[in-house]
């Protein structure tokens, strides 16, 4: 309802398409993803998927449908969009779907390479960047790898102190001392008596 009165103006570029996308986040991100399904569905009825905010738009839709466990609606949705450039504005959300669906199907080197491209191209995204870095330390830790899935741990620490995943950082953080590196032996060294 919101949104109706100004979905007119959506197919052309205007700052009603930033607001609008704000409000798609901001329901996304207070895990209202009924809501942020409502607003999607209303958007899309209205915006051509191709344009970026209808690219969005329908990203939205399926994170939102992600973290609602509806994957087979999720597959159907994400085989329909093409891959991103690395400088698409979507690219983001895109790979944290395909990185989502890898990890879930197991593809721990797939999962590896998406979340490096993330690292790699979209470091300034921060809404994203947390769990990016996740899903690094998962694929690390898959290929055993626990030294360097602990050092990625410590830098969303640091870096990332309330990320918004921290569910997952917390999953992470126990799969991780369930892990336990073997320690290298003491030294042997003998003791010379006085």
């Amino acid at each position: 309802p919101l949104l109706e009165p100004t979905l007119r103006f959506m197919n052309v570029s205007n700052n009603l398409q930033d607001e609008a996308l704000s409000y798609l986040r901001s329901l996304y991100w207070a895990g209202r993803h009924t809501q942020t399904l409502e607003a999607c569905d209303t958007m899309l009825a209205r915006l051509d998927d191709k344009t970026p905010l209808g690219r969005e738009t329908l990203l939205y839709r399926i994170l939102s449908l992600l973290a609602q466990g509806q994957y087979e609606r999720v597959e159907r949705a994400f085989a329909t969009l093409p891959a991103p450039r690395v400088d698409d504005e979507w690219a983001a959300e895109y790979w944290i779907i395909k990185a989502t669906l890898e990890e879930r199907d197991n593809k721990m080197a797939a999962l590896q390479d998406t979340s490096a491209r993330l690292i790699a191209f979209r470091s300034r995204d921060l809404e994203w960047m947390p769990l990016a870095l996740v899903f690094s330390a998962r694929s690390y830790l898959a290929t055993g790898e626990v030294a360097v899935a602990r050092q990625i741990l410590e830098e969303i620490d640091l870096v990332f102190p309330r990320a918004a995943c921290s569910n997952k950082i917390e999953r992470l953080r126990q799969d991780l001392a369930a892990r336990s590196e073997p320690q290298p032996p003491e030294p042997d060294v003998k003791k010379e008596s006085p």
